[in-house]
Order: structure tokens, then C-alpha cells, then sequence
């Protein structure tokens, strides 16, 4: 019995592909080391929560026959960081001061990484920015873990800055 993995270490969602080695065997199952069971040839499977895991090969024959086999490395299912945040103004005139607030989650020692789209950016947990310009402008936060793992999300459009001063009204009669 003989069998490969593609990849053995890596961020959640983690998905593994299991090549068989050349078994000859009626079937083949995998026991994944999470509680799920797969089977096939070249079988795909994603490992969604973080942990380590033993994948076992189990081949049978037709006669009822079964070999074991455990693969030699564990697979390593890194925590995926969420980057989620929250502002406390979406809209004003100028200057409007934002003040962002970071709800992001799966933290393990992260780097953050503020960009305001006014070439402007910031590296705080939670930021406070100026926005000066009349414009609309989308903000991305992005963070990435100690384990080198990475998200971001993007709120396209989020803040409207208008002029500091309405355009003059005109007597119309």
C-alpha cells in the first residue's frame, strides 16, 4: 500500500488531494482523521477547521481482505483570520473623520492593514481617518496571522465625502 498527498500544511479552508501510489485493491477508502470517510481514485477533500490530522488508507479485495495503512505525515490545518470591520460615519461633508473598528477574528499575533483609497493607509487595529476630498471611496482592511495566513474584505463605495459647502442657491424668479 502506498499513497501521496498534494499538500500537508496550509490555511483553512485547507483541500487535500490523495494520490494512490499504485495499490492494487478491489476498493480503497480514507479515513480522513476528522470523522469523514472518502473513497476513489485521486478523491479531493477540504479540511475546514483547523487542526492537525492522520490520514489512514484502508484497501480491501473482493474476498474480504483489508490492509491498513497511515500516512507518514500529519497535515497541518492552519486558523484563517476574518477580517470584518464596522464605521462609525459612512457619508458627511468635508472633512469627514471615520473611525473604523476592527470585529475581526482568528487572530493570532496579525498584522492589519488599513487602506483608506486616498493613498492613505494604516497598520492600527482600529483606525480613525480624514477624509478631505470630495469623492467616494472604497475601503479594504487586510489581515494576516502569525501562520502567514491572509483575508481581507473590501466595502466597495462605503464613504461619500460632499463638498464643505452647498452649491449657491439661485433666486429663480
Amino acid at each position: 500500500l502506498s499513497f501521496l498527498v498534494d499538500v500537508t500544511s496550509g490555511c483553512a479552508p485547507l483541500t487535500v488531494t490523495l494520490y494512490d501510489a499504485l495499490t492494487i485493491a478491489d476498493s480503497i477508502v480514507y479515513d480522513m482523521g476528522d470523522g469523514t470517510v472518502i473513497s476513489g481514485s485521486s478523491p479531493v477533500y477540504t479540511y475546514t477547521t483547523p487542526g492537525d490530522y492522520i490520514i489512514t488508507m484502508i484497501a480491501y479485495n473482493d474476498e474480504g481482505c483489508s490492509d491498513t495503512l497511515v500516512f507518514s505525515d500529519t497535515i497541518h490545518v492552519l486558523t484563517q483570520p476574518h477580517a470584518e470591520f464596522l464605521v462609525d460615519v459612512m457619508e458627511g461633508c468635508s472633512p469627514v473623520i471615520v473611525n473604523f473598528a476592527n470585529n475581526s477574528y482568528g487572530l493570532i499575533n496579525s498584522v492589519f492593514n488599513w487602506d483608506f483609497d486616498d493613498g492613505n493607509s494604516s497598520s492600527s487595529f482600529n483606525a480613525t481617518h480624514t477624509y478631505s476630498n470630495p469623492d467616494v471611496y472604497t475601503i479594504t482592511l487586510t489581515v494576516t496571522n502569525d501562520n502567514g495566513c491572509t483575508d481581507d474584505t473590501v466595502m466597495v463605495d462605503l464613504i461619500e465625502v460632499y463638498d464643505e459647502l452647498p452649491p449657491p442657491i439661485t433666486n429663480m424668479f
